[in-house]
């Protein structure tokens, strides 16, 4: 295992194709860890840190860095300051940290967590497990059976294609339908609202219930080949505010 270890200035640092160890230390540096299950570490300032193949663990730390795995089972953690997290292929783990974030997971059945502030995060393709934390998120599951919870904060949560398990948490949130069978666990009805304005043909509460069907305590909307499930939500509590069309 080879260990490289930068400087206080800007560096330019490429690992090696087996596992390696990288401090990049301060200054705005760009390291990459080639081939081998490496350790990458930023620190301060604003670094651009790139795992290459092999399952990487790295650390942006301080700074306004760009984190990217690569094409394995990667495990990426932002740090204090405002992050980029790209996923890619694998399995991978995208933590924001503090800052507002972005964080996109690429293939495989990723988990995105954005932890504090305002944070933009995507799953694309796979099954992926993605939460906000706390404050105003965005978070859109992409192809893929998905679970999204928002956390705290007002958040806008979109289920993406498929089947879709969606969870508000705290706050007036935004759920996003536009197809697939997806599922909203806690809808607050006069505080959360549905957005359907990709759906053609739905523009009111009228036209709206003639696609629902109550089952017991959950109310079901149909749209072609898709479905929208509210749970615990009976059709006569709704209201035209609680709808975007």
């Amino acid at each position: 295992m080879a260990r490289f270890i930068g400087t206080e200035d800007a560096d330019i640092i490429d690992g090696t194709e087996d596992d390696d160890i990288v401090d990049a230390l301060g200054g705005d540096d760009e390291v990459d860890g080639l081939g081998g299950d490496d350790e990458i570490g930023g620190d301060d300032d604003d670094d651009r840190l790139f795992g290459g193949d092999g399952e990487d663990e790295i650390r942006g730390n301080d700074g306004l860095d760009l984190l990217s795995g690569g094409r394995d089972d990667d495990e990426l953690f932002g740090g204090k300051d405002e992050d980029r997290l790209i996923g890619s292929d694998g399995d991978d783990l995208l933590y924001g940290g503090g800052g507002d974030d972005y964080a996109s997971g690429g293939g495989g059945d990723d988990r995105l967590i954005g932890r504090n502030g305002e944070d933009d995060l995507f799953g694309r393709g796979g099954s992926d497990r993605i939460y906000g934390g706390d404050d105003d998120d965005r978070l859109s599951g992409g192809n893929g059976k998905d679970r999204l919870g928002g956390g705290d904060g007002d958040d806008e949560i979109g289920g993406g294609g498929d089947s879709d398990r969606l969870t508000g948490g705290a706050g007036d949130d935004v759920f996003i339908y536009t197809s697939g069978n997806d599922v909203v666990r806690d809808f607050e009805i006069g505080d959360d609202e549905i957005d359907l304005s990709s759906i053609d043909g739905i523009d009111s509460i009228d036209e709206l219930s003639l696609a629902a069907e109550q089952d017991d305590f959950d109310l079901i909307f149909t749209f072609g080949d898709g479905r929208l499930m509210l749970r615990d939500v009976q059709l006569a509590q709704l209201e035209t505010g609680d709808f975007i069309f």
